[in-house]
């Protein structure tokens, strides 16, 4: 079905979608789609009644739809959420958390005082430091939850006139990362470096087999000075979001110094941010750092190494056939060890053009106030939920 979402590549292909019962729907694929399922367990594949928003009779600006547990209660616009247990919901009743309320506090120090104080029972952070920061608290429990999500170095190809053209500078760049001394260094061994296929996931490719980390720093330092990319300062920009962004930049940095290539921090606001990677086109910069989330299939992601499939990323990456037609490969391949061949192959082959570079799994710290709250807490999650069972949830003395 023809789409120009994002996220239609995520889903496959998908030639028809009908209603054949009054709680049935079929889906026909146009071939073999491996993470099909996983992907329709991502928001994007929501249901939507297309025909009343076609005839205007329902307004997706203004009108809250879903038939989960929890209904809208109220919203402060940049503040918060308050949630309500739906009464329709089956076993809607029994839900011990019949009340939520999801406030939007962007500083992590405000979010761990909240839970110290106990005017909130649970926080979500990614500062690895709020494992120790927190643990010795009593009442408090801090857990590290295994997520699929990773960092990434964008390392811009398309760009006139840069050294970062040419694919051996890139790759030499790409050798010089230390994804495991990020690990070590930035979240104190609490994480760990991945591929293109989230590491943690079924069939992914082993990190230590990417031509990166098999080649010599030596030979990095070479191709920097022959090709003189080292005479031109590269700015590496960073959103102000996440301070651990500035962090694995900073270390980043002292990396690419290593083989004669000098990088200049630039922290931006999240706004100035996506106008200069993803709006501008080319892309506004030399090297800069985010995040993807990891889902639960490894060929989920790889779609976004494809600008054809991505969109996003057509100012940064150019189209490579052999590249696509792995990706493609991977998400058709059904059978568990060929495709774990194929995937190998991809992430070698993404590695080597060295544009979408992954560094390490993205933490996620889930702090709980023991005596307001006993979570369920998924123990792998690929869609950063951290709310995922929470009509399971029950609340302490219960």
């Amino acid at each position: 079905m023809a789409s120009m979402s994002v996220w239609s590549g995520q889903m496959g292909p998908v030639e028809s979608v009908e209603a054949t019962g009054d709680d049935q729907v079929t889906v026909k694929l146009g071939s073999p789609y491996a993470p099909f399922l996983a992907a329709l367990a991502n928001t994007p594949a929501a249901i939507l009644p297309m025909q009343e928003v076609n005839d205007g009779s329902v307004d997706l600006t203004t009108t809250m739809l879903g038939t989960g547990p929890y209904l809208v209660a109220d919203h402060r616009q940049d503040e918060s959420w308050t949630f309500t247990a739906n009464p329709d919901w089956h076993g809607g009743d029994d839900i011990a958390v019949q009340t939520l309320e999801l406030q939007i506090v962007d500083q992590e120090s405000t979010r761990q005082a909240a839970l110290r104080e106990g005017s909130a029972g649970m926080a979500n952070f990614v500062n690895i430091d709020s494992l120790s920061q927190l643990g010795g608290n009593e009442g408090l429990q801090i857990v590290n939850q295994t997520q699929s999500d990773f960092y990434y170095v964008f390392v811009n190809s398309q760009k006139p006139d840069s050294p970062l053209n040419d694919q051996d500078v890139r790759f030499a760049i790409n050798t010089a990362i230390d994804r495991q001394a990020i690990a070590d260094i930035v979240f104190a061994g609490e994480t760990t470096p991945t591929g293109i296929t989230p590491s943690n996931l079924p069939g992914a490719c082993r990190v230590d087999e990417l031509p990166s980390e098999q080649a010599a720093i030596e030979d990095a330092r070479a191709t920097i000075e022959e090709t003189g990319a080292g005479d031109v300062e590269l700015d590496l920009i960073v959103n102000t979001a996440e301070p651990v962004r500035a962090q694995i930049a900073q270390l980043v940095q002292q990396q690419l110094a290593e083989i004669g290539v000098t990088v200049r921090i630039e922290q931006l606001d999240a706004a100035t941010y996506s106008e200069r990677v993803f709006s501008a086109q080319p892309g506004d910069f030399d090297l800069s750092i985010g995040w993807f989330a990891g889902y639960y299939d490894p060929s989920m992601v790889t779609k976004w190494w494809n600008p054809e499939q991505a969109f996003f990323n057509v100012g940064f990456t150019g189209v490579h056939e052999d590249l696509n037609a792995l990706i493609a490969e991977g998400a058709s391949e059904t059978d568990p060890d060929a495709r774990a061949e194929v995937l190998t192959r991809l992430c070698a082959s993404a590695d080597e053009y060295a544009e979408i570079v992954p560094l390490v799994h993205r933490p996620s710290i889930i702090g709980f106030d023991t005596t307001a709250v006993s979570p369920t807490i998924q123990s792998n999650e690929g869609y950063g939920n951290i709310l995922r069972n929470i009509v399971d949830y029950r609340m302490a003395g219960e």
